[in-house]
């Protein structure tokens, strides 16, 4: 599968669109904390919350309906999440109060803890084997054009119009994302059936668990930082406001390039040697940042190379799962969802109260130990699987 396949098949690039309404609907009120804060009169802690509260949801929805749906036409219930994503998007933007805007959140991360770990457990059902991680890499294509094109244009109409509109046209986007993911997915769409053996199964192989837990400490880490990035920019340079927009344009861009290279260097280094630097890059990123950031063009490398680093590395991780299990992959996949969440909202809540004691400018030393953490259980997690598809291979019977 080449690197161009995500256009040559329509439903990679439906999948594909979903992932971006999805990512967008995550990331836009990263985008917006400042508003947010002041429309309803809360501290930037309070309002980082609104994402935690997304993330936990998330954490828990996500092995959830892998299970409750298992029999369900991934073709109606991924179109079903598009939609009660925009029916929370359409909320959103008519809220009053804070609460009233938190359970609009939790709402929301339901469809969002259901539609990316089940558009990549789809793909089974779509590409060959052999396609499958680029397949992969291809869908997420749709988060990183979040972060290019979503998130910074919703920053701006927020900023032109104000936070209401944003949520508003998101509502809309999701909408159209669900006609068309009806349109072009076939019917009888259906994954195997996730049970407890499957889920008992996934929880004791060792390679898988480790797996698993990197996304989740590799997430917290980046998330110190990043649910804050725009507080953080707004401290930074209080004169420049549309230094924010053009920072996120540039991790977007570098997003989309951290994906395309993945799928154009899969076949050249292989999965584990792309999941080793791209995991390198935010540490080195996240080790300069305080240094460097008061200077506007290291700002805009740093955050290049961030994107690059940080951005395809979930997506990574869910072809790096079903590569060492496939029969397990629905179940790995979905439980590597959570993971992320897991990590995104312990990350949100530890950024929110290391900036009430140090400040947005040095978070990222808060997430950097996480990161280093991350990358050393992602080691242990590659021995660990090569030691299960050497035993796979040795209870083989001989020819």
């Amino acid at each position: 599968m080449g690197i161009f396949s995500l256009f040559k098949d329509p439903r990679l690039g439906i999948l594909s669109a979903g992932n971006f309404v999805i990512g967008t609907s995550l990331y836009i009120v990263g985008g917006l904390l400042v508003e947010l804060a002041a429309e309803f009169q809360v501290s930037i802690a309070k309002a980082g919350f609104l994402i935690a509260a997304f993330a936990i949801t998330s954490v828990i929805a996500a092995p959830l309906f892998a299970t409750l749906s298992a029999a369900v036409d991934r073709r109606k219930l991924l179109a079903a999440m598009l939609l009660v994503c925009a029916a929370a998007n359409g909320a959103a933007c008519l809220a009053q109060t804070y609460e009233q805007l938190l359970v609009t959140r939790i709402v929301a991360a339901v469809a969002n803890a259901v539609f990316t770990p089940q558009a990549s457990a789809v793909l089974g059902l779509l590409v060959l084997p052999t396609q499958r991680t680029q397949a992969t890499s291809a869908i997420m294509l749709g988060w990183s054009l979040a972060t290019v094109l979503g998130i910074p244009l919703g920053v701006w109409v927020g900023h032109q119009i104000g936070w209401r509109a944003s949520f508003g046209l998101l509502a809309l986007l999701s909408l159209g994302a669900a006609l068309l993911l009806w349109r072009l997915l076939p019917p009888g769409l259906h994954v195997p059936a996730v049970n407890l053996r499957i889920w008992l199964t996934v929880l004791r192989t060792p390679a898988l668990m480790l797996l698993i837990a990197t996304s989740t400490i590799f997430a917290a880490g980046n998330h110190a930082f990043f649910s804050y990035f725009a507080p953080t920019i707004s401290d930074l340079r209080p004169s420049e406001p549309g230094l924010l927009s053009a920072l996120l344009l540039t991790y977007g861009l570098a997003a989309i390039a951290s994906n395309l290279l993945a799928i154009l260097l899969m076949d050249r280094l292989g999965l584990e040697k792309i999941i080793r630097l791209w995991g390198l890059i935010p540490i080195v990123v996240f080790a300069l940042w305080p240094l460097l950031s008061p200077w506007l063009y290291a700002l805009f490398a740093l955050q290049l190379l961030w994107g690059l680093g940080s951005a395809g590395f979930n997506g990574l991780q869910q072809a790096r799962l079903a590569a060492v299990a496939p029969a397990l992959a629905t179940a790995s996949i979905a439980l590597n969802s959570s993971a992320f969440y897991l990590g995104q909202s312990s990350g949100t809540l530890l950024g929110g109260a290391a900036w009430e004691v140090v400040g947005g400018r040095y978070l990222p030393w808060v997430g950097l130990g996480l990161l280093i953490v991350a990358m050393l259980l992602s080691r242990k997690g590659r021995h660990a699987a090569r030691k299960l598809r050497m035993n796979e291979v040795a209870r083989l019977p001989p020819e």
